[in-house]
């Protein structure tokens, strides 16, 4: 075996090793359950992502084509709405992409041809689009 290939194995096993520690740190403190906790996790996770370089912490976001930033935002809408909050946090850090305000859900409905009332605004534009795919193909399960 390599040596870089023996190197990337033992580095696989301390990360495993450390998160596996915090975890149980957490636990024995009694505080494995709490937000503040989870806030931490993250972070501690988001530092190691970063060793790894398997995320990059920078100030320049990536240059999206337009239908991929529509989806990152459909996405990140559906994440931060279901109360995801370290999934919403690590998809803001890997994609570049922020939340945005509800001028653009105005300007993603316009684009889709969806029509925006006060019911529908309570629910993610994502959860939208398959409920009328799903009406369009005659599906009667509810969403």
């Amino acid at each position: 075996m390599n040596t870089d290939r023996m190197e990337s194995l033992q580095d696989d096993a301390i990360t495993k090793f450390q998160l596996e520690a915090i975890k149980q740190s957490l636990k024995k403190s009694d505080t494995w359950n709490h937000s503040i906790c989870m806030e931490e996790l993250e972070a501690a996770v988001t530092k190691l992502l970063l060793e790894k370089h398997v995320i990059n912490e920078t100030n320049e976001k990536p240059q999206q084509p337009e239908i991929v930033e529509m989806i990152n935002q459909l996405i990140l809408e559906y994440i931060d709405h279901m109360g995801y909050s370290l999934t919403k946090n690590v998809f803001i850090k890997e994609s570049g992409t922020e939340l945005k305000n509800n001028e653009y859900r105005k300007q993603i409905t316009s684009k889709l041809d969806l029509e925006d009332n006060n019911e529908t605004l309570r629910r993610p534009l994502l959860q939208l689009l398959i409920s009328m795919f799903k009406n369009k193909n005659g599906i009667k399960e509810a969403i």
